[in-house]
């Protein structure tokens, strides 16, 4: 149950992480775009 704990607690994590790249990676793309322009 410990090792399992741990595992949800990393997908949670990761799901996190994941959706802060996300946005990072929009909002850098956005910023690039502009600039071209």
């Amino acid at each position: 149950m410990f090792n399992t704990n741990i595992k949800h607690d990393a997908g949670i994590d990761n799901r996190f992480l994941t959706i802060i790249h996300s946005n990072n990676y929009t909002i850098k793309k956005l910023l690039i775009g502009n600039n071209n322009m």
